[in-house]
């Protein structure tokens, strides 16, 4: 039987920040989690026995397999297993859904990129760490994990339960020229984890959207979530270039040229999910259009830039406070800050979006509303 799961132990590193009048200092600490990689790359082509029982039991595994099966079914915790267990015998699986192909043909290669990562762990906790301390609460107190993976995502990477998996698939051949790039994903995708720390409470499944409320509420809340990682971990600062730098780069270089343009689409959002019809299909071809890949998720860029302009017109201290409301305050805090600058790049929003969002103000107490976070500053 090949060795057991590897014992985590890089190095977590933390990030404490005291400011004046605080009694509770900001503490953002990362560990870079190489041991689930050490453990498939020990048992890719070993020839041995799997234990089932135990991968199945892996909190790390359960994580990344409920993130892939909520988007295909296909990729289940029977798939991972199966697909492991031909691996270990060092086939490809037929059905590789968690492409573990790669990871028998270039095992060495996998090897080295791990070792390079595991290598600078104290350095991309840092980098992480304090790439999203400005926005995050004062008195935050957040610990969080870094996985790198080595199967199921072919690039970039996702968050869940609290984990950021760090997709090395397609950096496998680019990982020196491309180090910069996974750290900046790296951030984006754990301040992703740290929402679930001071967000207010939000449901990521599209299948709870039954009315037109419903699809707007979840319009705003992915709004914030995408919009506000871009912002902690800005893609205009990637440097260098590879498979999935360019992709990167490419993608928020043409949304940020077009930046009035796509917040006016993203109001057209909201006069498409106003006239009704399916709503179900609407959210989801709006999901679509602006915050996948093949959309150029040119949301996430609509996103970040609202909350600059939130911070320019009403303070950092202000968009932190709004980052803990529900979503639709941080679209009317935009609205309003957008009436108030009449600036040429930041055209306010639909009517039909205002409306929506105050809307579902009306449901909220005052202490919930953007107002609370600037009128203590304002007065």
């Amino acid at each position: 039987m090949f060795g057991r799961f590897a014992t985590f132990a890089a190095l977590l590193v933390g990030l404490t920040l005291a400011p004046a009048g605080m009694a509770q200092a900001q503490s953002i600490r990362i560990g870079v989690d190489s041991s689930l990689a050490d453990y498939l790359l020990d048992a890719v082509c070993s020839g041995e026995p799997l234990d089932e029982a135990y991968v199945r039991s892996l909190p790390v595994v359960q994580s990344q397999v409920k993130h892939h099966t909520g988007l295909s079914a296909t990729r289940d915790m029977d798939a991972f297993v199966e697909g492991l267990k031909a691996a270990a015998a060092c086939r490809v699986p037929e059905k590789d859904v968690y492409l573990f192909g790669p990871l028998v043909e270039e095992k060495e290669k996998f090897r080295e990129e791990v070792a390079f990562f595991k290598e600078r762990s104290a350095e991309i906790e840092s980098y992480v760490a304090e790439t999203l301390a400005p926005y995050a609460p004062d008195d935050l107190d957040y610990e969080g994990a870094l996985v790198v993976s080595v199967v199921g995502n072919n690039c970039g990477g996702f968050s869940m339960d609290g984990r950021f998996y760090l997709a090395l698939n397609c950096l496998r051949d680019s990982y020196e020229e491309e180090y910069e790039t996974a750290k900046l994903l790296s951030a984006h995708e754990t301040y992703h984890a740290i929402q679930y720390a001071f967000f207010h409470p939000f449901d990521e499944d599209i299948n709870r959207v039954k009315t037109v409320d419903d699809a707007f509420d979840y319009l705003f809340m992915n709004l914030l979530l995408e919009g506000t990682a871009e912002l902690a971990a800005d893609s205009r600062a990637l440097t260098g270039s590879g498979r999935l730098t360019d992709f990167m780069k490419d993608m928020a270089r043409g949304a940020y040229r077009n930046l009035p343009l796509h917040i006016r689409n993203f109001g057209y959002a909201g006069d498409i999910l106003a006239a009704g019809g399916d709503v179900q299909r609407r959210i989801r071809d709006i999901y679509e259009t602006g915050f996948t890949g093949g959309g150029g998720q040119v949301f996430y860029y609509v996103g970040a830039f609202m909350g600059r302009v939130i911070e320019e017109t009403y303070s950092r201290e202000a968009l932190v406070c709004i980052l803990a409301l529900p979503p639709e305050q941080y679209v009317r805090a935009y609205q309003a800050a957008a009436k108030e600058a009449e600036r040429d790049d930041a055209p306010p929003l639909s009517a039909a979006m205002e409306k929506a969002a105050d809307r579902l103000s009306k449901k909220r107490g005052k202490d919930q509303r953007y107002e609370a976070c600037i009128r203590p500053q304002q007065d």
